[in-house]
């Protein structure tokens, strides 16, 4: 039933991500620290990665990816690029219908993301945002940055993959 809490399965794994995953994965200095940390990849392009290879869920609204615009936009990012990214997203994110409202947040903007975890029974959501991460109230699911995520996810992929073979 949309708009209420309820609790979750663990798998397959539903995600509420916020714009800033996005933006992140999107910013080639992000990838030029990962590298020079010692990593192939940026976490935030990991978690694309992932997602397209269709390891888990994302969930979405038009706030969401209003938002998201909008801060592509404020980067400078060329509009054509950022209008197929949100066409591909549209078309391989499952769109959240959100009846919820909060507060939760002590910035009301960051509301929609709890908003659509709950409408959308998500299992996660991964956010950079403190005041999301910090988010009043009791939830169920997860919230955390996207390396917490993805340890969650290899440990869930691990888990099923030994359950198989065994």
């Amino acid at each position: 039933m949309r708009g209420q809490a309820r609790e979750v399965s663990r798998w397959p794994f539903r995600v509420v991500s916020d714009a800033n995953v996005f933006v992140a994965a999107s910013r080639k200095d992000h990838q030029e620290k990962a590298q020079k940390d010692g990593y192939p990849e940026s976490s935030c392009r990991e978690f694309l990665r992932r997602w397209l290879s269709q390891q888990f869920s994302i969930l979405s609204t038009l706030e969401i990816l209003l938002e998201l615009v909008e801060k592509l936009e404020d980067l400078g990012a060329d509009r054509a690029k950022v209008k197929r990214l949100l066409e591909f997203i549209r078309d391989h994110a499952e769109e959240v219908r959100v009846v919820t409202r909060g507060p939760w947040c002590d910035d009301p903007d960051d509301d929609k993301y709890l908003a659509a975890a709950l409408d959308g029974a998500a299992s996660h959501l991964v956010s950079y945002d403190k005041k999301v991460l910090r988010a009043r109230g009791e939830f169920p699911f997860r919230r955390m940055r996207t390396p917490g995520f993805l340890k969650d996810l290899r440990e869930e992929l691990k888990e099923r993959t030994q359950a198989v073979s065994t």
